[in-house]
């Protein structure tokens, strides 16, 4: 009897080691996706900060396209997980990158 428990347990252990392993996997897209906003975020602020002692002006189509690029992310990351802040974030980010879209039309058109 005692034999036959262990072996459930064994099989249970074999069978939940797959699932494991995938959620490592998949975790691993999610660092990456994480790491590559941050340091989108990094390259935006050195252009931000270069253009504003340079130009004297803002560069909008490089926050469009950051926070569309993190807003999405966010919203697919809600779907995964469905926590409602993921979805709020990323709903406001892409707000404002079509506000930073529409800047930087109107400074195209301006210029």
């Amino acid at each position: 009897m005692d034999e036959e428990i262990t072996m459930k347990a064994a099989e249970e252990t074999v069978q939940e080691a797959p699932e494991e392993t995938e959620k490592q996997e998949l975790s691993l897209p999610w660092k990456a996706e994480q790491l590559a906003v941050q340091l989108a975020g990094l390259v935006c602020v050195a252009i931000l900060v270069l253009d504003l002692i340079l130009k004297n002006t803002v560069n909008c189509a490089v926050w469009a396209v950051y926070l569309t690029m993190s807003g999405v992310g966010q919203i697919v990351r809600y779907r995964a997980t469905k926590k409602r802040g993921d979805l709020i974030f990323g709903v406001v980010q892409l707000i404002v990158a079509a506000a930073f879209f529409t800047l930087h039309i109107l400074q195209s058109v301006t210029l």
